[in-house]
């Protein structure tokens, strides 16, 4: 569908640009194809992340301040974020973890001080040691709806109010 538009496109799109001919044109809509077809891979090249057993563990970031971590990388499931993977990430502000994501690595988000919301899913079954530790503007934690082993010093420098 896409494909038949751009086509169309180029058809009834005269060039109106001396000595810029349709295949100029034509290579530009490929070229900006191109791009849009790989934005998953490049949003993908915001996390740094290893592979083991056919899943994904998030071990780093060099994204912008809203983490929205993927299900998917590469087409395995993303299980983990790992110990330390955003520590000290000082411009997050926002994290979503997705379903799928069992596991919340030690210092995960210590000392992310931006921090001031995250989403965890249902399906988490482990928070690590110190995992939210130091996230001193954490003020929105969509909290799980079932039990899971959570490490008493999860947050152990968040303020009450925060927590």
């Amino acid at each position: 569908m896409i494909l038949m538009t751009l086509k169309t496109t180029l058809k009834t799109y005269p060039p109106s640009v001396p000595g810029v001919t349709a295949d100029r044109h034509q290579g530009r809509l490929w070229l900006a194809l191109l791009v849009w077809l790989a934005l998953p891979e490049l949003v993908q090249a915001q996390f740094i992340f290893t592979t083991n057993s056919g899943a994904i563990t998030i071990t780093g970031y060099s994204g912008g301040p809203d983490v929205a971590v993927p299900a998917t990388i590469n087409g395995y499931p993303v299980t983990s974020i790992g110990d330390n993977a955003f520590d000290n990430d000082f411009g997050v502000t926002n994290a979503i973890i997705p379903d799928g994501v069992t596991n919340l690595g030690n210092l995960a988000f210590a000392f992310c001080t931006s921090l001031t919301s995250m989403d965890i899913p249902d399906g988490l079954t482990n928070i690590g040691r110190q995992a939210l530790d130091a996230c001193t503007s954490l003020t929105n934690i969509n909290v799980l709806t079932r039990p899971i082993a959570v490490w008493v010093e999860f947050c152990s420098t968040c303020h009450s109010d925060h927590a």
